[in-house]
């Protein structure tokens, strides 16, 4: 499956994506996130390597890396957990530009929407 096709609106330029992966991931695991979207797109799994943190302000940083994609995210945070999780979510930050990743987010986002609907809407 090709993962460059023809681009439609970036997800990434709508301010909507930006809170919806704020509060998705608020409710879920980045991690996971990233995971769902690399199992759909058949990709290997990401892997996180911790690096050696020369910033004083953080202690720890996270590389995650998504070799099938060629792309990596740096995330920082106060401990490994965090550190991870913020790479995670800049990764997917990153993946967001491509199209397939796109379609895939849009259904995530779909899918919560309704969700939330269906929620409120009960007794």
């Amino acid at each position: 499956m090709p993962l460059l096709t023809t681009k439609p609106k970036d997800i990434v330029d709508d301010p909507t994506f930006a809170k919806f992966l704020q509060e998705e991931c608020a409710k879920r695991h980045p991690c996971t996130i990233l995971l769902e979207i690399c199992h759909k797109l058949n990709l290997t799994d990401p892997t996180y390597e911790f690096l050696n943190n020369l910033n004083s302000q953080n202690d720890f940083e996270c590389r995650c890396k998504l070799v099938d994609l060629k792309c990596f995210g740096i995330g920082v945070g106060k401990n490994k957990k965090l550190a991870k999780a913020d790479a995670a979510q800049r990764t997917i930050e990153m993946i967001a530009h491509i199209p397939d990743v796109q379609s895939i987010i849009m259904s995530l986002m779909m899918a919560s929407s309704l969700q939330q609907g269906v929620l409120r809407s009960s007794p």
